[in-house]
């Protein structure tokens, strides 16, 4: 795969040309490529004198019992919490906090809030999905296995939408079909001739409309979603697109299409907190950002079935049908005579009542489409 290539010159050159966005943005990274952080994570070896007795710690370190004992009572974690203990150090206020320290976190705490707001889960409007962790089980994961945070943004809000964990050894295919969006759930298809054409029950079993065509753009590749016969390889558009432009802007030569099915995360080089792009149904274009990644910890699921795993969803405020202010909307009508506003929102009875004759005809003229409560907020 193209990733897998890559000379080291190439990177030498794509960490050049982006340089300067790192300097505007402390919180993004070099490039990096998710292959070589899980081989250090396999290099990482267990520490042997993991559970060793204090005679035996002695005899390594080749330490008598007084300095032996001097030096466990310095290095006990104890001595990092202030005489009141843990509790005591919660209460702590930043005009507190020592003034000689060479803590990041105490020497700027704004900064590191600011850092912990971006980066921490479940973030404002955002809900934690709670899953079981699974630590025995059939195919588990490896203990070096590679744990990727990714967040996925709303198209047209620009908020987080959707929190995953994937595995370094899985394709993006596996990601591309976790990720939720309210276009899939659209058919596109005016039901206020009939509204009984459309089955409503039929947008809680799954996406209605799923796109066939999809790519990920990340670090100037396209990564294409070809398993369906009637995709369409959208990023050729963007690539002739730029073809005569690559005399003024150099930088446009270096974008490639790559397979999404064939490649894994771990083939691919990126940059933690930058913002890169999903896009499927030819418009509808999601920010994508790999805050993190790490190992597995004792709170990971160890069965692979289990990801990509949604770890949190944007869960802001919930929609009221605009006539009764009671139930979730279930129509969504423009163009509508009888609406104050444009979209406007129906729950069922109050849509039929309003809308219809007793014989089911249209008493004005607009459009209705099926609305899915959960996913088009």
């Amino acid at each position: 795969m193209e990733s897998d290539t890559d000379s080291d010159s190439e990177v030498e050159e794509r960490t050049e040309t982006t340089k300067d966005h790192s300097r505007r943005h402390a919180d993004i990274s070099d490039l990096i490529k998710v292959s070589d952080v899980k081989r250090a994570f396999s290099e990482v070896s267990v520490d042997p004198l993991r559970g060793a007795s204090d005679e035996q710690l002695m005899h390594v370190m080749g330490a008598n019992q007084e300095w032996y004992q001097h030096a466990k009572d310095i290095c006990n974690v104890t001595n990092l919490l202030p005489p009141g203990g843990l509790e005591q150090l919660l209460k702590l206020k930043s005009s507190e906090l020592p003034k000689d320290s060479q803590l990041q976190c105490v020497k700027d705490p704004k900064r590191a809030s600011n850092y912990v707001q971006a980066h921490a889960y479940p973030t404002q409007g955002m809900i934690a999905v709670p899953h079981k962790p699974c630590l025995l089980c059939p195919d588990p994961i490896g203990p070096y296995e590679a744990i990727l945070r990714v967040i996925v943004f709303h198209p047209i809000k620009k908020r987080r939408d959707q929190e995953f964990l994937v595995l370094g050894s899985q394709c993006l295919t596996e990601l591309r079909d976790k990720i939720q969006c309210s276009k899939d759930y659209f058919s596109g298809e005016d039901c206020s001739e009939d509204p009984d054409t459309c089955n409503l029950q039929t947008l809680e079993k799954g996406p209605i409309r799923p796109s066939k065509s999809a790519f990920f753009f990340i670090s100037n590749t396209f990564y294409n979603d070809m398993r369906h016969p009637d995709s369409i390889d959208n990023s050729k558009r963007f690539i002739n697109m730029v073809k005569d432009m690559i005399d003024t802007s150099p930088r446009l030569d270096h974008f490639r299409p790559a397979d999404m099915a064939s490649t894994k995360f771990e083939d691919i080089v990126l940059r933690l907190g930058y913002p890169y792009l999903y896009c499927h149904h030819g418009n509808c274009e999601h920010l994508v950002i790999f805050s993190d990644i790490r190992m597995p910890n004792v709170l990971d699921s160890r069965r692979r079935a289990d990801y990509p795993l949604l770890t949190s969803i944007w869960h802001g405020k919930t929609r009221r049908c605009k006539v009764c202010n009671l139930l979730a909307p279930t129509w969504v009508t423009y163009d509508d005579e009888l609406a104050p506003q444009c979209p406007c929102f129906y729950c069922n009875d109050c849509f039929r009542k309003l809308h219809y004759t007793t014989e089911g005809r249209k008493v004005c003229e607009f459009k209705a489409f099926p609305y899915h409560t959960e996913l088009c907020k």
